[in-house]
């Protein structure tokens, strides 16, 4: 990996851990631990664990009460390497790789339960991820899965960034979900979620929709969130240099003014609406 690449994954992952406070209030908020039966001595996957804090203040607490080894899977190379020098831990074992690799291996290990917290939403194949979970998962085994199911000031970008001339993007990793296309045109996009997860195999247990907010100081931050934590995926495939992503976040910022010019207080402040659909399905 060369010093360059290096200085700008440190420099994604750090951006997104910025502003991300109000994602661990959610996560405080709406993670249903107790749902998912956490059991001595279980294995747990982190599917799409970003820069690897989720896995750290969420689900390490209980693998050290239940003597629990954790695998967190980040198909980012920046938020991989974030994640390694910024939250190690013994209990946890992160994994660069893609989900769908089929030499995809947990030693020994046989997956109890997942999380996948935020991740759906940015990967090319979602229904595909949801089939291997139920795949890997021991039977009887749990997912908990959240997805931003709305959220404008993102997945709009993307299609710009898709159609716009002067960016042309049409990296297989920039991904629009099929649900969002839903909404979008009136459909029920929470019933193409469900239809996801059940055909994958899972019966879902539990599922919540849930409308949320969040204001940050100026629409600069929220591109900057924005870009560093939904779209790094996509980013690192076709932008690697930190004077890229300056350009990509000036261009988010020019997107966001043009766009959703009522989401700007007086005082400057963008505020981000988004919802959550949180869902625990057995195998």
């Amino acid at each position: 990996m060369s010093n360059r690449f290096k200085r700008a994954g440190i420099c994604y992952g750090r951006k997104f851990e910025k502003h991300c406070n109000f994602v661990h209030m959610d996560n405080e908020l709406f993670l249903p631990l107790a749902d998912m039966d956490i059991r001595h001595g279980e294995t747990i996957l982190d599917h799409g664990c970003r820069n690897g804090s989720f896995t750290l203040k969420n689900l390490v607490t209980v693998a050290e009460e239940k003597n629990c080894k954790i695998y967190a899977i980040e198909l980012s190379k920046s938020m991989h390497l974030y994640s390694t020098e910024q939250f190690s831990h013994h209990r946890i074992t992160y994994l660069n790789k893609c989900f769908l690799d089929p030499d995809l291996s947990f030693g020994e290990h046989k997956i109890n339960k997942i999380f996948s917290m935020y991740a759906l939403m940015v990967v090319k194949d979602y229904r595909g991820c949801l089939k291997k979970m139920h795949e890997v998962l021991e039977e009887g085994g749990k997912a908990c899965i959240l997805i931003v199911s709305k959220v404008d000031t993102s997945f709009k970008f993307m299609k710009h960034l898709k159609e716009h001339p002067e960016w042309n993007l049409h990296d297989e990793h920039l991904v629009i979900p099929d649900w969002v296309e839903t909404y979008w045109n009136g459909g029920n996009h929470t019933e193409v979620i469900k239809d996801a997860v059940t055909s994958a195999g899972f019966t879902i247990e539990k599922l919540d929709v849930v409308p949320r907010h969040h204001d940050f100081a100026s629409k600069a931050d929220c591109a900057e969130f924005l870009y560093a934590g939904t779209m790094t995926c996509a980013g690192e495939h076709t932008i690697h240099t930190l004077n890229d992503y300056e350009k990509i976040q000036q261009e988010y910022v020019k997107f966001l003014s043009e766009n959703f010019p009522n989401s700007e207080s007086s005082n400057s402040e963008f505020r981000m609406e988004y919802e959550l659909t949180i869902i625990i399905a057995k195998k």
